[in-house]
């Protein structure tokens, strides 16, 4: 077997016999699994890097040990130290993409040698299930301990559940038909019940044998006492939908009536959460994050909702969102370059809320927009491209921007004006580097030419200096805002100076990365 995922077999095996042990000693006990918390949070779930009918037989005999004996624990009771993280662990039993290999074998014929494994998989997800309803009940009795759990137990809880909703087919139509039957004035959608797994078809595929396992689970009023509100349950459904489904169906689900339908009920729930006290709850921000990570186009529509329902008075919640924007767009950067690049992102939306960080003024919530823009702007193109920089950065609040009282927000700036304005480097357009042409070739699109539009920004940057430096020279000398823009004109003066020191020192590769905090540093 690959060493690849070995660690992951060794670290449980080590772990079961003595948890096993311990468990049968001290039975309902909510506590007695936190002393093995420690050993437990090293276990990492690692993919099997090739399936064969040896391999997974082996690899699920040791994780179906392991996961019998979580489910055991998270039964006799909650833990604030221990039960979200074996409520994890147990959700990433549930999803281990190996099971899809197996089912997906099952259900065409091809190994029934598997069909054991399969059917141990199946009951112990409905043993998931039991001991998830044992733990809500125990909850329940300890009136106590519901004020005091955390939203990210919902959040692992709405996961889980999902889960296994795609391996039980009642609990699936449960979900389905819980919402259906609740429909009040702000529903619209459903989950995306047509949406099937490789472990739905093989189920069906089995159905008819005799060591067929039948499942009658079904959502009761306590499986809903983690969720707080309506909203939290469909947020809940929804990330754990977005997480479970594979790449490969990824578009096509994204793209069915239904799964919008339920994309457009989030949204109306994430507006009414926004706009309430309660609009930091993490279990919609965790479902935005899902989005990000698999359905990005998705995250334009939560944009839409954080520019046009954004109360600009409360600075707690703008410079909360000036941060929370900073991470999504690291993250798409990260994950989704080309959906940037390609001009996917919603830069409407987005200019609406750089909007509501300068009319409010605020450093904080500057700062992190800039530094932002600082990561952004390199993968920026075309339209979005000139929107930001020229209309925006250049033109509307150039000035603003460059006498800011703040000196964080005028450094930021800066920044961008020296190491961020263009692709490459904007003193030295007329003699660039193979890698920096090369860039500009690929940037270029229909009635956009990468390269033109850089020489032009850098002539506009030149006219908006000299356009200071002329006003600076009829200013009087008591006026503030001589102190003001002689002050930003010299510290500009300074690190242009560096940079073009930098500049001539740079033959690296076309995307520099330039700290935030050491600009002058040419990677």
């Amino acid at each position: 077997m690959s060493q690849d995922y070995q660690p992951m077999l060794i670290s449980m095996s080590e772990i079961t016999p003595s948890l096993h042990l311990f468990l049968l000693n001290n039975n309902n006990d909510a506590h007695a699994i936190d002393s093995f918390i420690d050993q437990i949070i090293t276990v990492k779930y690692i993919p099997l890097p090739v399936v064969t009918v040896g391999a997974l037989n082996h690899c699920y005999k040791i994780i179906f040990a392991f996961w019998k004996e979580l489910n055991k624990a998270i039964s006799f009771g909650y833990s604030s130290q221990s039960t979200i993280i074996i409520m994890s662990h147990i959700s990433n039993c549930v999803s281990y993409e190996a099971i899809k290999s197996v089912s997906s074998l099952i259900s065409k014929n091809k190994s029934s040698i598997l069909l054991p494994t399969f059917l141990m998989y199946k009951a112990l997800c409905l043993d998931t299930f039991a001991s998830l309803t044992q733990l809500l009940e125990k909850i329940r009795e300890q009136k106590t301990i519901i004020q005091t759990i955390p939203l990210t137990f919902t959040v692992i809880y709405g996961v889980l559940l999902t889960s296994l909703s795609y391996a039980l087919p009642s609990l699936k139509e449960s979900i389905h038909s819980n919402i259906i039957d609740r429909v009040d004035d702000i529903s619209c959608g459903t989950p995306p019940y047509g949406e099937t797994s490789p472990m739905l078809d093989a189920d069906k595929k089995i159905s008819g044998s005799s060591m067929y396992i039948s499942d009658e689970v079904h959502l009761k009023e306590i499986h809903y006492m983690p969720f707080r509100s309506r909203g939290e349950f469909v947020a809940s459904v929804l990330r754990g939908s977005i997480l479970f489904v594979s790449k490969t169906k990824c578009e096509s689900l994204e793209y069915s009536d239904d799964f919008q339908d339920f994309i457009n009920e989030f949204i109306k729930w994430r507006i009414l959460s926004w706009k309430s006290h309660e609009w930091r709850n993490i279990i919609y921000i965790m479902c935005e994050d899902a989005m990000i990570k698999k359905m990005p186009k998705e995250f334009n529509k939560v944009l839409k909702i954080y520019a046009h329902s954004t109360n600009l008075y409360n600075i707690e919640k703008v410079i909360f969102l000036s941060d929370y924007i900073k991470r999504c767009l690291t993250l798409l950067i990260d994950l989704h370059p080309n959906f940037i690049i390609d001009e996917y992102l919603d830069i409407e939306s987005l200019l609406t809320i750089i909007k509501i960080f300068i009319t409010t003024d605020n450093a904080e919530a500057l700062t992190n927009l800039l530094v932002s823009l600082i990561e952004l702007l390199p993968y920026l193109n075309g339209n979005s491209r000139k929107r930001i920089i020229f209309d925006l950065l250049l033109e509307q609040y150039f000035r603003y921007f460059f006498m800011h009282w703040c000196d964080s927000v005028q450094f930021a700036f800066q920044t961008i004006l020296l190491y961020r304005i263009t692709l490459a480097r904007f003193s030295k357009l007329d003699s660039l580097h193979p890698k920096e042409l090369q860039l500009y070739s690929s940037r270029c699109r229909v009635n956009y030419n990468s390269l033109s539009f850089d020489c032009n920004v850098v002539k506009r940057l030149n006219e908006r200096i000299e356009l200071l430096k002329d006003i600076l020279k009829h200013l009087e000398l008591n006026d503030k805002n001589f102190i003001l823009l002689k002050r930003s004109m010299l510290i500009f003066n300074k690190r242009r100076k560096e940079y073009e020191l930098n500049s001539k020192k740079y033959i690296g590769g076309a995307l520099p990365k330039i700290s935030f905090f050491r600009p002058e540093s040419l990677e």
